[in-house]
Parts: structure tokens; sequence; C-alpha cells
């Protein structure tokens, strides 16, 4: 997804700061034994238009669908809304394929 949104929207992409790191808006922390674990994000809502929507609730109602294992949602720039989420899933075993199986067409709660 980062890939595919670079040519849409370079000023939005991960930036690297002064100090060296790279700024994706994710929250990490590093184990002892050097695992990275991305906890969190910084930005949880997306602001669709002036109706909030919250990440986590989208994400939550994709998981409940029987082909999807695990789910991501974000927000990107829209030049109509302001905001639109968007969703990366991980299919399920059997999930189907990623074009084609009606999964973007399921209607979410």
């Amino acid at each position: 997804m980062l890939a595919a949104s670079a040519d849409q929207m370079p000023d939005k992409m991960a930036t690297v700061g002064e100090d060296g790191w790279l700024r994706t808006g994710d929250l990490a922390h590093v184990s002892a034994d050097g695992f990275v674990y991305v906890v969190d994000r910084v930005k949880d809502m997306i602001n669709r238009g002036g109706e909030k929507v919250w990440s986590i609730d989208v994400e939550e109602a994709l998981r409940a669908l029987p082909q999807v294992r695990d789910a991501m949602v974000a927000g990107v720039p829209d030049d109509v809304y302001g905001e639109v989420p968007v969703a990366g899933v991980v299919l399920a075993d059997g999930g189907g394929q990623a074009q084609g199986d009606g999964l973007t067409r399921t209607p979410l709660p």
C-alpha cells in the first residue's frame, strides 16, 4: 500500500526527520531482544467530510468477516472529503483472491 500511494501523494509519505528517524505515524518499541513491536498509531481518527471514523471500528468489522485474518485501516487525503479510509487486509486461508471475491463489496455495519 505504501508503494502504491507514493506516486499519488509524495508530500504525505513517511519522511526522515533531521534527527535521521523515519516518521511513519506509527508508535513502536524495541524489545530487549531487538524485536520492533508496532503498538499503535499517532492518529486513530479519520475525518471523512466531518464524519469521524475510528480506524479500530472499521478494522474490527473487517476482522469479523470469515475471509479476513487481519486488517489495518488508515486515512488518506481526498479532494472531496478531506480524508477517506483505506484498508489493507490479510486474507484467511481459503479466503479467496484479493480481487474478484466480493470482499471489497461487503457492507460494513
